[in-house]
């Protein structure tokens, strides 16, 4: 019971940091501020 508490409890706290993410994205494109990646230690622009 205890473990499915903290699946549930991590899918939770993933979705949230999921959907700032998305929102932080859209208001930088919106005020005309790059999003920047690093991916392997590559950055993409």
């Amino acid at each position: 019971m205890i473990k499915e508490n903290n699946i549930d409890l991590s899918a939770t706290i993933q979705q949230i940091g999921n959907d700032a993410v998305r929102i932080a994205q859209r208001q930088n494109l919106e005020n005309g501020i790059p999003n920047v990646y690093s991916k392997n230690g590559v950055l993409y622009f």
